[in-house]
This record gives C-alpha cells, sequence and structure tokens, in this order.
C-alpha cells in the first residue's frame, strides 16, 4: 500500500504524460489499484463474514470495470490528440466532428478558428424586422442564389 501512495505522489508530482488525459488515466489505475489492494486485504481476512466479502468482491469489480472503461475512452482521446498534433491537416479533414481532435489540430496549425456556436451571431434590428416579414427566408435565399446568376 506505501508503494501505491508513494505512486500517486509522484505522479501527480511530476505528470510524466505530455497529454493531461493520459496523466489523468494514470491517476485514475493507482487509484483504482488502492482500492483493489485495500479492499483485496479485506477480502482475503478470515475475520469477516461471507456478506462482508461479497460487498468487498463487489467493489473491487466494480472499480476495476469503471476504470477499464474510462481507461479504453481515455486512452482512444489520447491517442488521438496525439494524432491531430502529429498531422493536424489529416485530423482536421477525417475527424472534424470530433471537437476536441479539431480544436487540437487548430492549435497544432495555429489556426483560430471559432467553435460552431460561437460563429453565430444576433440579428440587428433591421434583419429581424427583414425576417420576420412572410416568406422572408424563401426571398433571402431566391435572391442569393440568382443575383449571383444574374450578374454573371
Amino acid at each position: 500500500m506505501l508503494i501505491v501512495m508513494i505512486s500517486f505522489y509522484l505522479q501527480d508530482r511530476f505528470r510524466p504524460y505530455e497529454v493531461d488525459e493520459l496523466n489523468h488515466l494514470e491517476m485514475r489505475s493507482i487509484i483504482v489499484s488502492g482500492i483493489t489492494i485495500y479492499s483485496g486485504l479485506f477480502f482475503l481476512s478470515n475475520g469477516l463474514g461471507e456478506i462482508a466479502k461479497v460487498i468487498f468482491f463487489f467493489i473491487i469489480v466494480v472499480a476495476n470495470v469503471q476504470f477499464l472503461i474510462v481507461f479504453l475512452q481515455g486512452l482512444t482521446r489520447g491517442f488521438l490528440i496525439k494524432f491531430a498534433t502529429a498531422k493536424p491537416r489529416l485530423a482536421r479533414r477525417y475527424l472534424p466532428c470530433i471537437g476536441y481532435v479539431f480544436r487540437a489540430a487548430n492549435d497544432a496549425l495555429g489556426v483560430n478558428c471559432p467553435e460552431p456556436l460561437e460563429r453565430l451571431r444576433p440579428l440587428n434590428a433591421t434583419e429581424m424586422e427583414v425576417m420576420n416579414e412572410e416568406g422572408a427566408f424563401v426571398k433571402h435565399v431566391f435572391n442569393r442564389k440568382y443575383a449571383r446568376i444574374i450578374n454573371s
């Protein structure tokens, strides 16, 4: 148990991985190791009844299954971020729907691209009047489409 506590301290202090997701995964794995060792000590002791042993077994199983799920998600996320920083153009082209990959690729390229919801702006008073008229959206789309044909 002392080794688990020392490794927890060292991981928290130095954070050896470049990607934060991998550092978080390592912290969680150390915590789950501590839970498993501590619960396992009680589980293997002879002084507990059967119900207590079942409870500790359940704690061990739930902690490890939960960590396995988080581990697979975090590992995938960490590798995708690494990929986005190594090959940002490919990441932007083939993984644009995964926000954290798109942001990492933009950071690697030095592109300041706003989030999709930040691109929206409120309409001003004149635009609101025009858009509140009946059929305004259809007129707007029609005029934009055919204005290019007439002007060319």
